[in-house]
């Protein structure tokens, strides 16, 4: 990730997140300091913690209610956990086939709390072979995939 190759790490970032989260944190919004679509290819979730643990410890978390969620890769649950910053569970936008199970988990959750799909359910998805799914489209299987929370 570019900032933090050429500026002060988690330092400045988290300047980033506290100028937003003061600037739009008394809005009908979701807070995300995190964009996690190819994790390849980006800083990982334990680094970006760094920089939203400092304005946590610094400024405590956003008023009113205000959720806290992030484009995860493949799920907040699994990036961070039940018990973390995240107040607002989702999965990424990855091909629901593979990685609805991660919603299916947030559900099953003891106090799942709000929570959603970063991504729109497409039931014509012809996903890569996983051991966990491998539906094919739009066969019966593949419809009652996008089918999370019955």
């Amino acid at each position: 990730m570019c900032w933090k190759k050429y500026y002060q790490w988690p330092d400045s970032y988290a300047r980033f997140i506290q100028y937003i989260w003061s600037r739009y944190q008394a809005n009908n919004v979701v807070l995300s300091p995190i964009h996690l679509d190819i994790i390849s290819e980006t800083v990982g979730p334990r680094e970006y913690m760094k920089a939203i643990k400092y304005v946590l410890d610094k400024f405590g978390p956003p008023p009113f209610g205000t959720l806290l969620s992030a484009n995860a890769n493949p799920s907040t649950l699994e990036n961070w956990g039940e018990e973390s910053w995240v107040t607002l569970q989702q999965i990424g936008n990855m091909g629901e086939h593979n990685n609805y199970w991660y919603l299916t988990e947030i559900f099953h959750l003891p106090n799942p709390g709000t929570r959603h799909t970063g991504q729109l359910a497409v039931v014509r998805y012809s996903p890569l072979p996983r051991p966990h799914r491998g539906a094919q489209r739009t066969s019966g299987r593949s419809r009652a995939a996008v089918r999370t929370a019955d």
